[in-house]
């Protein structure tokens, strides 16, 4: 077991109105309308961000981690803002709560995050488990080859169990690190994920309310198709394609995430060199 030093970070978050564009005549017009409501806006650096809101809907965490190796330079000069990040989506309020990197997020209840860190990225490998509201990080069994961590439907943390251990698709309790097979059969990869297996934290349709990709000449962004009128997201989304080794469907805008309510949609920005935005906002 590895305890982790913890920072609260203090980079300022800014609570700003969201621009919408608002209907498919005015999206085509390229005419931008303010809504009323308002979202956090948060910069990170890295260039693998993940995302899972909290099982209450009052948080979002964030990974701010760099893919594999190649990006020594970037991690150096951005270590104090590297790791995992809690934000909470009405004030904004900020907290990281693991200064090393960290990889998928996710919420074992609505004060515990759990994430994965595999033997190819910058850092300790092995599944950690952290709280959200205290400065306390904890390691997980001796694991190592911790990929893809997902929240498991009947509980507990589903991840891809890669090299140097290479079991497939595995469950771990939190609690004792105990292991059992995820039951997927053979022949699954890292990339196949068992969805009848996960409890998503990152929701593409609550009700009526649902998230879908669109395009307006060369520019994709993203939609929100909510009491029978499309939204479409106004900034930039952020595009994930450097993994080589990614199949196709993994690469392109990254999805928003709507919140267990779904009330409110957190989503990634394109930001400026190797950084992301995170925005938080309500659904109009």
């Amino acid at each position: 077991m590895t305890t982790r030093d913890l920072a609260t970070g203090a980079v300022a978050v800014v609570v700003v109105g969201i621009v919408w564009l608002q209907g498919q005549a005015m999206t085509e017009q390229g005419r931008a309308v303010a809504a009323t409501q308002e979202h956090v806006r948060l910069t990170l650096h890295g260039s693998t961000p993940t995302m899972a809101w909290s099982p209450d809907g009052r948080r979002v965490a964030v990974s701010a981690s760099y893919t594999y190796f190649g990006h020594e330079a970037a991690i150096s000069s951005h270590r104090s803002e590297l790791g995992i990040w809690v934000v909470d989506a009405t004030s904004g309020e900020k907290r990281r709560i693991s200064n090393e990197q960290g990889y998928h997020p996710i919420w074992l209840d609505d004060a515990t995050v759990a994430w994965g860190h595999s033997p190819y990225e910058d850092g300790d490998d092995g599944l950690f488990v952290g709280m959200a509201d205290e400065l306390s990080v904890r390691r997980i069994g001796t694991m190592e080859g911790v990929y893809h961590t997902l929240p498991a439907k009947e509980g507990g943390v589903l991840y891809w169990s890669g090299w140097p251990e290479e079991q497939g698709w595995m469950i771990a309790d939190p609690a004792t690190g105990l292991l059992s097979s995820a039951g997927v059969g053979a022949g699954v990869t890292s990339w196949q994920v068992p969805r009848n297996k996960v409890k998503s934290q990152c929701l593409q349709q609550v009700g009526k309310t649902r998230l879908m990709a669109s395009r307006s000449g060369d520019e994709p962004h993203w939609v929100i198709q909510s009491g029978g009128e499309r939204h479409p997201l106004s900034m930039k989304p952020y595009v994930f394609g450097e993994d080589e080794f990614a199949p196709d469907e993994h690469k392109g805008m990254v999805r928003p995430c709507l919140s267990p309510d779904g009330k409110k949609v957190a989503f990634f920005v394109a930001g400026e060199g190797e950084t992301f935005g995170l925005r938080i906002g309500a659904v109009p």
